[in-house]
């Protein structure tokens, strides 16, 4: 009755690798790792002590972990004696959490950065990458820090400054009770530190151990005793701590008591929705085929001053820079487009206003110089209304990079008087502006790359590539705060991650292959039609197991959504399980939003809602269908006897039309054959031209035995074609073919 089953039988085969798919991402992990030299981990271990795992062991596991959304040191350990997939790349060995940690964080961090060049390396001898693009991007990832340990560099400086102009004061009045003693002596010491305008902190410490030997000279002297006391206890500590802050903030504007490495940036996921500021790093990728090829991370929460260093870097990683390089707007600037000049790299980055100049609000501003015309051999600007603005002087502007920015000024002769004066400027006087030529011309070439089929195609591109895998990483896999903490660590686990990413690509880009699983054969039968048959039901969800085949690559079902296309145009039908019959003429649609309709071209009356189609006779309200059963039911399951009446001539029209006398018709109109008007709802749906329908299997089922004459237009091409169509049926169906309706 049941399979024999014992666990205290032991089972063949032991080995952990018969249970794991051949084609098993773990498989890609581990080979990717054994075709790594074993020199990369020798500078990792100098050597001494007991023996340690072996590298390559650590890193596939940590890589796979990261795969499978396991961060956790512990969560690692856990799956290590659990998972089998685990099991067979740690060779059954169980190292503990903190032997991972500390491989992770403290071994890899001069080794990582090999090891993903390497990778990258297997990547591009197999095709996978070319290096011909590079699509740069940057995401914020909130740190492993308290939200609200956050230190404004702003307060620190504003404090620091109250300090120590309370330190003079304390120093002068002690300068002012010694005046009746040695003047030559006191005053070199005091007045060098209180004239001073900055002075340090050792240099404090200093100015404090003299009055401390002074005070053991005196050790009554009441007023020395609590100035030392002061400065040693409050004022000495506390400019300690405010130099120590700003040597912190180096060129940064906040940073984390937590994590003194993290910046405080505004982050994407505001659930309270007030802007809160939250401690984070800014990071930096650059992809190709949605393949990481390089990574940094940065302490500025802007992507301007990020390209520079994010590229050096690259560059020293991997020899050389791509082709082209692509970016947004956030990356536009002169000091960025000076680089990539001076670096002969081919770039597509856009600036600022890229996508404003397209606007017709934009073209039309006259007072944009953009809209204006400049005369490079007078060096002057023309405005919208023939006014030149000459030169008059040129600034320079460093930024906090060391860039140095030429700024030219222009001024026009007069502008009083002027019927454009009130559209060009508001200023009282007369107009002028200030252009940097050098980013002028960089905006103009860039503008004429960006706006070339190539630009355009890059461009595009360039949205679905490092933002595809920033969903990975971030909401796919989970990855929204780091779990360690410092620049140093932080940029080993971005580095982690990227590892995992592209062999999880590399594993979805192979080849795939069939599954085994068993699928129905499907026959195509043509045969001649010259007309159409009225309607032919087919219960896919029950007859077809997969998507049909047919001779002209027509779908009947895709993806569980069955439709009906035509051959000539491929006019779907149906579409999202809503099927609708659509008339030529006008396109109504005779079913919207699962709710089918057969409506009356007089007075629009519907005659089937909320999902029950019903024809209804106003008669005696005799319902012809019930429930959500589409399509005319066998006359042997169930028969309606209806007169005809009212409700045929509200559907038809007004005009008799000769219809056969088969059990379908018995069952939709009675039991004798009759006359049934044709009308506008006949024309709308089959046409105003007879066509002859042959008698068949199909339209006995639906007519009766004999032929019948049955008007074909323009709605019948659309369903069925002009020429011929095809007939889908199972070949284990053939027999029972009364089931497929």
């Amino acid at each position: 009755m049941y399979i024999q089953y014992s666990m205290d039988q032991l089972c063949l085969p032991m080995d952990l690798e018969t249970d794991i798919p051949e084609n098993h991402l773990v498989r890609i992990v581990n080979n990717a790792v054994n075709r790594l030299s074993d020199a990369i981990f020798d500078a990792a271990y100098p050597g001494g002590g007991r023996h340690s795992y072996h590298p390559k062991m650590l890193t596939k596991i940590i890589i796979y972990a990261y795969t499978q959304r396991l961060y956790s040191s512990r969560q690692i350990a856990k799956a290590i004696r659990e998972n089998i997939m685990f099991m067979w790349l740690a060779g059954r060995q169980q190292p503990d959490f903190r032997t991972i940690n500390r491989f992770r964080s403290e071994r890899m961090k001069d080794v990582l950065e090999q090891i993903f060049t390497a990778v990258l390396a297997l990547l591009l001898e197999e095709k996978y990458v070319q290096l011909e693009h590079y699509f740069v991007d940057g995401t914020k990832i909130e740190a492993n820090a308290n939200r609200y340990s956050f230190v404004w560099k702003k307060a620190v400086v504003k404090q620091h400054a109250k300090l120590q102009e309370k330190v003079r004061t304390l120093f002068g009045a002690i300068e002012a009770a010694e005046a009746q003693e040695d003047a030559e002596h006191a005053g070199a010491d005091l007045l060098e530190l209180g004239e001073s305008s900055a002075f340090t902190a050792d240099r404090l410490e200093q100015a404090v151990q003299r009055l401390e030997e002074k005070l053991q000279e005196r050790p009554k002297d009441k007023p020395l005793k609590k100035a030392v006391r002061l400065l040693r206890k409050d004022l000495l500590p506390r400019l300690q701590k405010y130099e120590h802050q700003e040597a912190l903030f180096g060129d940064r504007n906040s940073f984390s008591k937590t994590d003194p490495d993290a910046t405080f940036m505004r982050m994407k996921e505001d659930h309270m929705r007030n802007g809160q500021l939250k401690p984070g790093y800014n990071v930096q990728i650059g992809t190709e085929n949605q393949f990481v090829l390089g990574y940094s991370v940065h302490q500025r929460p802007t992507d301007t001053r990020c390209l520079k260093p994010h590229l050096e870097g690259v560059k020293e990683k991997l020899g050389k820079l791509p082709g082209t390089v692509i970016a947004d707007a956030g990356y536009g600037g002169e000091e960025n487009y000076a680089y990539l000049e001076e670096e002969q790299i081919h770039a597509l980055v856009k600036y600022g206003t890229y996508h404003k100049e397209k606007s017709r609000a934009w073209k039309k501003d006259i007072g944009k110089i953009d809209n204006w015309s400049y005369n490079e051999e007078e060096d002057s600007w023309t405005c919208a209304a023939g006014q030149k603005l000459t030169f008059r002087y040129e600034s320079t502007t460093t930024t906090e990079s060391g860039y140095e920015i030429r700024t030219r000024h222009y001024r026009s002769a007069n502008c009083e008087g002027c019927p454009l004066r009130a559209a060009c400027t508001k200023a009282k006087g007369n107009r002028e502006i200030s252009v940097s030529l050098r980013y002028w011309r960089q905006k103009n070439e860039m503008r004429e790359r960006l706006r070339s089929e190539k630009g355009y195609e890059l461009s595009v591109r360039r949205m679905i590539e490092p933002e595809s895998v920033f969903g990975q990483v971030k909401n796919n896999r989970g990855f929204r705060r780091f779990l360690l903490r410092g620049l140093e660590k932080v940029s080993l686990e971005v580095g982690w991650l990227c590892l995992a990413h592209n062999l999880l690509k590399k594993s979805s880009n192979r080849p795939k292959t069939q599954t085994g699983r068993s699928r129905k054969v499907l026959c195509f039968v043509p045969f001649d039609v010259s007309g159409f048959i009225s309607a032919i039901c087919f219960n896919f969800r029950r007859a077809f197991g997969t998507a049909p085949y047919s001779a002209d690559e027509t779908t009947l079902r895709k993806k569980s959504q069955p439709g009906l296309l035509c051959p000539a145009d491929q006019t779907t039908l149906r579409k999202k399980s809503q099927p609708r019959l659509l008339c030529t003429a006008d396109q109504t649609t005779l079913r919207k939003k699962f709710q089918q309709r057969l409506i009356c071209p007089a007075d629009q009356t519907t005659l089937r809602k909320k999902f029950q189609p019903r024809l209804i006779c106003p008669a005696d309200q005799t319902t012809l269908r019930k429930k959500s059963q589409l399509g005319l039911l066998c006359p042997q399951v169930r028969t309606y006897k209806n007169p005809v009446g009212n409700a045929v001539q509200r559907l038809f029209g007004s005009e008799p039309a000769a219809v056969p006398a088969g059990k379908a018709v018995q069952r939709l109109f009675g039991s004798e054959p009759a006359a049934v008007p044709a009308g506008n709802a006949v024309q709308r749906l089959f046409g105003s031209e007879p066509a002859a329908v042959p008698a068949g299997n199909a339209v006995q089922r639906l007519f009766g035995s004999e032929p019948a004459t049955v008007p074909a237009g323009k709605a019948v091409q659309r369903l069925f074609g002009s020429d011929y169509d095809g007939f889908l049926f199972m070949c284990d169906r053939t027999e029972n073919m009364r089931d497929i309706t």
